[in-house]
């Protein structure tokens, strides 16, 4: 799995904010499970198709900041700038 080769960048606290489109269950639950495992917190940003079925999703993946912003905030300011 990739996270595996990014695993020092996601572990410190200045990780990235991630979007991830997700193909099947199995892949969700251990997405989730690693990144959880690394301090993130996920959650189901949309499902890009209007369908019966519940894949392909997409998730978004934060960690709080010791800065103050998390990187959910910081993905937010981007996509919608003032």
């Amino acid at each position: 799995m990739v996270l595996e080769g990014a695993r020092s960048l996601l572990i410190e606290d200045s990780a990235p904010a991630l979007i991830i489109e997700v193909h099947s269950p199995e892949n969700d639950i251990l997405l989730r499970s690693r990144l959880e495992a690394l301090g993130y917190t996920t959650e189901e940003l949309f499902r890009p198709r209007l369908r019966r079925r519940p894949y392909p999703t997409n998730i978004t993946a934060w960690k709080e900041s010791v800065k103050g912003l998390t990187s959910r905030e910081a993905f937010k300011s981007l996509s919608n700038p003032e």
